[in-house]
């Protein structure tokens, strides 16, 4: 089986800089206190589920400051006012790379399909991003096809 989780919020994994629409390099790895590995959970007041939600958000708010909740590795919550950057195509970003899933092979002990139940082998997942826990939120079963299987050795 495959399976494919989703955070709680949008976990940052990376920064890149933005040249506005006036020609200035701006970068909020610099001019914030973000961090890689922290979450953007809510954005002006509305809960932030996904990639989406973040993106339409920004657009919304244009120039105009996001005032975003932001989780650290440790469940502490903190504010954080942000304003979009326009750039030279007039879009509006923030200068972040993030996620929200990941996607992995499980293996499935047993389906009920009248009950919907089951079970299945599990265990942390650390994201190669950001080289922390991932904070599950959700998360579904797909169906996959094995191409093939490699034996491991040790190193």
């Amino acid at each position: 089986m495959g399976l494919k989780i989703y955070t709680k919020g949008v976990v940052i994994v990376g920064f890149s800089e933005i040249e506005d629409i006036n020609g200035n390099t701006i970068s909020l790895e610099k001019n914030s206190s973000l961090k890689v590995g922290e979450k953007i959970v809510e954005v002006n007041g509305t809960k932030i589920e996904n990639i989406d939600d973040l993106k339409k958000r920004i657009w919304l708010a244009q120039e105009n400051v996001l005032n975003m909740k932001i989780e650290d590795a440790l469940g502490n919550v903190r504010e954080e006012k942000i304003c979009p950057i326009q750039d030279a195509s007039n879009s509006y970003k923030l200068g972040l790379w993030v996620k929200d899933a990941a996607t992995g092979v499980g293996s499935l002990s047993f389906y009920i399909p009248e009950t919907k139940q089951f079970a299945c082998l599990g265990h942390g997942i650390v994201d190669i991003d950001t080289n922390s826990l991932l904070d599950i939120e959700d998360g579904n079963l797909t169906t996959t096809k094995i191409l093939s299987i490699r034996k491991g050795s040790a190193r």
